[in-house]
């Protein structure tokens, strides 16, 4: 058994912490820093969670590890936004080790990349392949 599978799915995987119809805020440990974070690279986590139809803002709470998303309910549902940030968690994990080595010159072009890759990968309205790999060509 993998063990980073198994911590991703047991300590890292994202959960509602409240919701109201148009309203969810998840808890995303993955996006937590303590630290001094780049602006650049949080506006553009911002926008890969705005990718689905019918998302009208996504805020990201760093020092809580939250994410604010505002929703038409008409358009997308609670559990298709969750289905798709539990999978860009997954892809995020996975190509963390690669990315964190990234300079932040490097960064702003990689994430509008990874950003477009995710919009191709899309099916059925909302769901990401699961057989999605980040391609090569994002990689500066």
């Amino acid at each position: 058994m993998n063990l980073a599978r198994t911590l991703f799915g047991w300590k890292l995987r994202p959960r509602v912490v409240h919701s109201l119809p148009g309203r969810v805020r998840i808890h995303t440990p993955i996006l937590h820093w303590d630290g001094a974070v780049d602006d650049v690279f949080f506006e553009a986590v911002q926008r890969l969670f705005s990718i689905p139809k019918g998302i009208v803002s996504t805020e990201v709470g760093t020092r809580t590890g939250n994410l604010l998303i505002r929703y038409r309910p008409d358009t997308i549902t609670e559990g298709e936004i969750m289905n798709f940030v539990r999978r860009v968690h997954e892809i995020a994990f996975e190509i963390w080790p690669r990315a964190a080595k990234l300079s932040p010159d490097q960064i702003s072009g990689f994430m509008d990349r990874l950003e477009t890759a995710l919009r191709g990968a899309i099916r059925n309205r909302i769901e990401i392949d699961r057989e999605f790999v980040v391609p090569e060509d994002v990689w500066p």
